[in-house]
């Protein structure tokens, strides 16, 4: 799994870092955000570890005369368990790649730019056990959906602060149970637009 995450995020930052050199110019807008947040899965589907920090980079991009922007946005989560430390741990961890697009509402007396958007997800998730009698690890990846609301603040012209709320959804089987890998993701996010 841990080699599936990182090509992800590999491909990911590799396919994102070109983009703002390629189209940096008057004819496009990209912003372009880190984001620090939390993810809220289903208690019953992961009931040791359903709280999970996350982290991610969240970009789009739309040619001027677009009605909307293009999404696609990395979020990576975990948490972990322990028993008497040291007898019984759990570790949780999901991978969210979201493709999609983003509405954004500009208004000329704001610096406030509310956004909508959704789209496909790809999520990986997976399970660690470690106990007294060994360890056990699974893990799935499915495609869904995920559903979105925000709005980024500009601070300049290129100055971003955002706030980010949104909803992904994919099942997959992870250590003989069907799961939610999805969630309920909030956070905040800084970065810079073109």
């Amino acid at each position: 799994m841990k080699s599936t995450h990182l090509k992800k995020i590999t491909l990911s930052l590799l396919l994102v870092s070109t983009l703002p050199n390629v189209y940096a110019n008057d004819e496009w807008d990209i912003n372009l955000t880190g984001y620090l947040g939390h993810k809220k899965l289903e208690q019953n589907d992961w009931p040791n570890t359903d709280s999970h920090a996350s982290v991610g980079l969240l970009f789009d991009f739309k040619k001027e005369n677009w009605p909307i922007n293009l999404a696609i946005d990395l979020i990576a989560t975990d948490e972990a368990f322990d028993i008497n430390i040291g007898s019984f741990r759990e570790t949780s961890a999901t991978t969210e790649v979201h493709l999609g697009v983003r509405k954004f509402f500009d208004f000329s007396t704001t610096s406030f730019r509310p956004y909508i958007g959704g789209g496909i997800a790809n999520i990986d998730g997976e399970i660690k056990i470690k106990n007294n009698e060994g360890n056990f690890q699974d893990d799935n990846s499915e495609l869904g959906y995920w559903v979105g609301v925000g709005t980024y603040y500009a601070f300049s012209s290129h100055v971003l602060l955002g706030v980010d709320i949104r909803y992904s959804n994919a099942n997959g089987e992870i250590l003989n149970i069907d799961r939610d890998m999805g969630g309920l993701h909030s956070g905040i996010s800084i970065g810079y637009s073109w």
